[in-house]
């Protein structure tokens, strides 16, 4: 029970950090007119990621729920850790690709995208391994849950 503790505490901090994310990426992919696509995408990847993390505290919230292995709780552990890590690496992206930090861009942010592009794409394709990862967890508990029921 105390290791569920840590990854519900560890969850909603992910949780909050993409959502926060998520917006000042689809803040800033506005003002990169049709190049900022990708960077939508990506915002809509980190709101599903956080849709997803939320499903997961919910399950590990309920009370009734079947409970689950320490090896499970420790994987989804490892996998909220890496959200978190890959989360603050395209914030640390996007705070450079930003004057100042601030919102406005400075005139070569186009520039600095298309440096960042392969970095940001690779992290992309992390962060939506890991919601699949989730997922599969997710429907894996649901089905023994359903199946332990009868």
């Amino acid at each position: 029970m105390m290791a569920e503790l840590g990854v519900l505490a560890s969850l909603v901090g992910v949780v909050g950090a993409g959502l926060q994310l998520s917006v000042g990426l689809f803040d800033f992919a506005s003002t990169l007119g049709s190049a900022g696509r990708e960077i939508e995408d990506m915002g809509s990847d980190i709101t599903l990621l956080c849709a997803v993390l939320k499903r997961v505290q919910s399950t590990l919230d309920n009370s009734k729920s079947t409970r689950l292995s320490a090896t499970a709780i420790q994987t989804t552990q490892d996998i909220v850790g890496r959200c978190q890590r890959i989360l603050d690496d395209i914030k640390g992206i996007l705070s450079k690709l930003r004057k100042d930090g601030q919102s406005g861009l400075d005139i070569l942010a186009r520039v600095k995208w298309t440096l960042k592009r392969p970095k940001v794409l690779m992290l992309r394709g992390s962060l939506q391994s890991c919601t699949t990862t989730l997922h599969l967890m997710l429907s894996t508990i649901d089905w023994r849950h359903n199946n332990t029921r009868r």
